[in-house]
């Protein structure tokens, strides 16, 4: 059985995404969602499908934050910032009960190891940019509103990178 690693964006418009131990992409999912009335909802049966059974050698979760200062020109709200530590929680109990090798990394760390030498100012870009260079098959993936995809594949080839590292990688 071949050794994975994982990259996980925890949001409900973040991703999952898989790759071998050369580093080929061999998965990539959005979050799992249901529609709930008007709204979208984790699917937590969903989220935990997408790893079970696999043997994973290293998984990375990016640590979630609020954002109550303004981002992008604009403020994340009271129901947004419980909404993103709601996924992020959900996530580290699928890793705990699949009992899955998983660190919780900073995006400024991963960021600064995978984004290296990748000019712009804008992170999101940047990231999209990075994925498109190291997998060129998933391009058509890879559309400036799905940055998910991107920032997780990144920290799955973050995993692979720094696997036998520890937390200290992270």
């Amino acid at each position: 059985m071949t050794a994975l690693y994982a990259g996980i964006d925890p949001g409900k418009t973040g991703a999952v995404a898989l790759v071998d131990e050369q580093g080929r992409c061999v998965g990539l999912h959005d979050c799992p969602t249901i529609k709930a009335g008007k709204k979208q909802e984790f699917d937590p049966a969903g989220m935990a499908e997408l790893l079970a059974g696999r043997y994973l050698a290293r998984i990375v979760l990016e640590k979630s934050q609020a954002m109550p200062a303004k981002l992008h020109g604009r403020r994340q709200g009271v129901s947004s910032t419980f909404q993103t530590g709601y996924g992020f929680g959900l996530w580290v109990g699928i890793l705990a009960e699949l009992r899955a090798p998983y660190d919780v990394t900073h995006p400024r760390t991963w960021q600064a190891r995978m984004l290296r030498d990748v000019p712009s100012t804008d992170t999101k870009g940047r990231s999209l940019l990075r994925a498109r260079q190291l997998w060129p098959d998933q391009i058509g993936r890879l559309g400036k509103t799905k940055h998910g995809r991107s920032d997780a594949l990144l920290m799955a080839e973050f995993a692979r990178l720094t696997a036998g590292r520890g937390s200290e990688a992270a």
